[in-house]
């Protein structure tokens, strides 16, 4: 994709877990995913597009970025794009397999190279997901991050670390050399 549209490359943060917070996943964004895509729709104006990276359903109903797509819903201005990939079969996504789904469905329908991106994401997970994005060969230009959440929302139980930044910020240190690790597998096998 080269054309002059404004791109705008949104990382999955998670979905609501149900009201008796058995940490189940409903078909609602967390907390900290609205507040991401509050922040994309607050930013897109008519002729940008916004990619939704695909991402999980942690067994529940829908996936992150279906959630995603529905809560932007009526929030974009007329003439924005949503581009929302049917998503994986892998039973769990991480943030480099976020950016190899999506680049790889960017290729199958042709928008590959897609040229600069601002990229969204929950403020802790903002180094690991630059870093894998980059990785694959997205043109990362501008970073948003926030670390909204609504007072009243539980995120699912897989993703409870979220909730104590400090601990937030430790899983991603963590999770970068292991996803590195994963990468330079990945060079290698191709998987």
């Amino acid at each position: 994709m080269t054309d002059a549209r404004r791109i705008h490359l949104v990382v999955p943060e998670g979905l609501e877990a149900d009201a008796d917070h058995a940490g189940r996943a409903t078909d609602e964004p967390s907390g900290y995913y609205r507040a991401v895509l509050d922040s994309v729709a607050s930013a897109v104006s008519g002729g940008d597009v916004v990619m939704l990276a695909p991402a999980n359903s942690f067994g529940g109903p829908m996936s992150e970025h279906h959630a995603g797509k529905r809560y932007l819903g009526s929030r974009l201005p007329h003439g924005v794009q949503i581009e929302c990939p049917e998503g994986s079969n892998a039973s769990y996504l991480d943030t480099l397999d976020n950016a190899i789904e999506l680049r790889n469905h960017l290729e199958r329908i042709g928008w590959w190279p897609l040229g600069p991106c601002t990229l969204y994401c929950n403020s802790p997970h903002r180094m690991r997901a630059v870093l894998m994005f980059k990785l694959l060969g997205f043109d990362i230009k501008d970073v948003v991050t926030n670390r909204g959440r609504q007072p009243t929302s539980s995120i699912v139980r897989r993703l409870w670390f979220y909730d104590y930044l400090l601990l937030h910020y430790a899983y991603e240190a963590g999770a970068i050399p292991y996803d590195l690790i994963r990468f330079a597998y990945f060079k290698v096998t191709g998987r």
